[in-house]
């Protein structure tokens, strides 16, 4: 991270990266430079890390929680289990710092050759995110890659969820006002006899339709979360609440009438449950929000195969709850034989709700499972590593 002063104690100088007595580059820079902007931090960071033969590819502006010393970008709300006013977003976009390692991170160079690092966008705001991508428009770096690391989708664009908007509630915590919001989730499409729906995670941390024709009109690269609370699943054993937070900036921006309402003390709020399904189809979970990404590419001038731009996010941080057929990284073969099996349901039922034609490769008008296998291959393997080798021969 660019911050080089400890979270939430900023007078002291953050030096759990010196190691080996300090004698690595990257360990004598921030001895040497204990106290940097985090745009100089990083550049001096790239700087070091390619002394030590190393290089960093992207980063991502702000993660779970809001930390003042480092203040980049509103976040999006994604740590229910925490009850803490930090997790909650707060703030109005990126900041000026935020664009500061912007302009760092796209315009690096080392000894006069070109060290550009990406900006990945999860975990940022989706009015953080607008202004991303208002913000690359504006300084003309829209020819430069985004990611989306691990990721799901909403499968709405912005105005089909700001319609969504079921209900909302005015939070306010140690002073600073917070929007909690919950939206009716848009159906992926129906598959069985019971608990048959299946939905899209409508929460803003997801992608709407507009972040995946930036991530793929820039020749970027989506990765696919297999954490299957992202990815939409409906757990009947857990709470379930579909409620998440804005930022009162953010909630302000996308819901002038409703936030003007509610800052006269109308707060309206309903816990909401949400529709149990099997544990054994949590493939189709992903399947689904895979093929809304190849829909929404349709739309997009100049993409000719979004399987291609689309991999595998995985999260595997040990705090999701990961798709059953897929707890770790061994048991991707296993992956990928339900996806083999479950993406043929997962068009048709797809195409049922949401309409269109054939998403999946056709042969003498019926699935081509040749062609499938090798679209499934490319996302679970080949996809990530060539986007990276690609962008490596390109710096």
């Amino acid at each position: 991270r660019p911050c080089r002063t400890l979270i939430r104690r900023p007078a002291e100088h953050d030096t759990m990266i010196i190691r080996n007595g300090g004698g690595d580059a990257i360990s004598k820079d921030f001895i040497d430079n204990p106290v940097l902007t985090p745009a100089e931090s990083l550049r001096h960071l790239q700087k070091a890390m390619w002394e030590e033969n190393m290089d960093i590819c992207y980063l991502i502006l702000t993660h779970l929680s809001y930390i003042p010393e480092q203040f980049l970008a509103t976040h999006a709300f994604g740590m229910k289990m925490i009850e803490h006013e930090a997790v909650y977003p707060c703030g109005n976009g990126i900041t000026q710092a935020g664009k500061d390692v912007i302009d760092a991170a796209y315009t690096l160079k080392v000894d006069d050759k070109r060290a550009t690092v990406l900006i990945d966008i999860k975990h940022m705001g989706l009015k953080s995110r607008l202004d991303l991508y208002a913000y690359r428009k504006e300084k003309d770096y829209e020819a430069i890659p985004l990611i989306a690391s691990h990721v799901g989708v909403t499968g709405y664009s912005i105005q089909e969820w700001k319609s969504a908007l079921e209900e909302c509630r005015l939070l306010v915590k140690n002073g600073i006002p917070y929007a909690g919001v919950t939206m009716d989730r848009k159906m992926a499409g129906k598959w069985g006899a019971m608990n048959n729906k299946f939905t899209f995670n409508g929460w803003s941390i997801n992608l709407m339709d507009e972040d995946i024709e930036e991530v793929l009109k820039s020749g970027g690269l989506i990765g696919i979360s297999l954490d299957v609370r992202i990815l939409g699943w409906q757990d009947i054993t857990g709470k379930g609440d579909k409620e998440e937070f804005l930022s009162w900036e953010d909630f302000r921006y996308f819901f002038p009438e409703k936030a003007a309402a509610l800052s006269k003390g109308e707060e309206v709020f309903k816990e909401s449950r949400l529709i149990p399904t099997k544990e054994e189809r949590h493939p189709l979970a992903l399947c689904f929000n895979i093929l809304h990404i190849a829909a929404v590419a349709r739309l997009v001038e100049g993409v000719k195969d979004p399987f291609k731009q689309v991999c595998i996010g995985s999260d595997y941080d040990g705090l999701i709850n990961p798709i059953i057929n897929c707890r770790d990284a061994g048991d991707m073969p296993a992956l990928e034989r339900n996806l083999l099996k479950w993406m043929p349901v997962a068009e048709s039922a797809y195409l049922e709700e949401n309409g269109g034609d054939h998403l999946l490769p056709q042969k003498s008008g019926k699935l081509d499972m040749n062609a499938l296998r090798a679209i499934i291959s490319d996302i679970l393997y080949e996809n990530g590593k060539a986007f990276l080798q690609r962008w490596a021969v390109g710096k």
